[in-house]
């Protein structure tokens, strides 16, 4: 009501998510309002879009008895990370789920530099490609990395999204470089842990063993698998930690 027509379709442009926005084939050499910013941000302030007072009473009816009793349960703060989490993972698991085109174009100069783009063994062979958008992977990682700080949850989740979406790296380098990235900062305080006694061998070497052999068998099954089946599996794994968190935080566990 207070914005015009035309007012109020630039600021949906600005801050809804739109998955468009992350596909150059289909936008071409135009652009979406908001540019890089808009990339990041929109994961997140589409969660504040309403369609009119009705839809924010409707909301405003299920957070009362829902959200305060998440909020007391929780702190203010940690219940805002929830909030934020649960809104960025729905964005990701809608756009992860979209069918996606890449268009031809020039690579991300800071990929180039840094040498990002490779090849890896899929089903049809070796298959090569570019790394593209770098700063948005970054961006959303550095969110990534801020929720997991604050919430205290694993973050390699958000880091397939950032490869996969923002970086159009594959699904398959998109995970497996998490797990890299992830295995690479576990070791290097796992010595701190367990010089400290925070590590117990006799219970983490079965832990271990059991994640090795597992791993190995990932790796291979992975090559031969197609990557719709993945993005299935992964989002099926979303949901569920993100049931996971839910019933943790109700149960004041979080």
């Amino acid at each position: 009501m207070l914005l015009t027509d035309n007012e109020n379709f630039d600021f949906l442009l600005y801050f809804a998510f739109i998955p468009a926005r992350y596909n150059t084939a289909l936008l071409g050499t135009e652009s979406l309002p908001g540019g890089l910013g808009a990339q990041i941000w929109t994961f997140l302030t589409y969660a504040f879009l309403h369609a009119d007072f009705i839809h924010v009473g409707v909301n405003s009816i299920w957070f009362l008895p829902f959200g305060s009793a998440m909020a007391r349960r929780f702190g203010i703060w940690r219940f805002l990370g929830f909030f934020a989490v649960t809104a960025i993972a729905g964005a990701a698991l809608h756009l992860l789920t979209r069918p996606r085109e890449l268009a031809v174009q020039a690579p991300d100069p800071i990929a180039t530099k840094l040498k990002m783009n490779s090849s890896f063994p899929d089903t049809s062979g070796l298959r090569h490609y570019n790394v593209y958008r770098v700063p948005a992977g970054f961006g959303v990682m550095f969110g990534a990395g801020a929720l997991s700080g604050l919430l205290g949850i694993g973050s390699g989740a958000l880091k397939v999204v950032a490869m996969d979406q923002s970086m159009k790296i594959p699904f398959k380098v998109s995970t497996t470089t998490s797990n890299f990235m992830i295995g690479v900062t576990a070791a290097a305080s796992a010595g701190v842990y367990l010089s400290r006694g925070y590590i117990d061998p006799s219970l983490a070497m079965p832990v271990m063993l059991g994640v090795l052999i597992g791993s190995l068998m990932g790796t291979r099954v992975l090559v031969k698998t197609k990557t719709k089946s993945l993005r299935l599996v992964f989002s099926i794994v979303i949901v569920l930690l993100g049931i996971e968190m839910l019933i943790k935080g109700i149960g004041g566990k979080f």
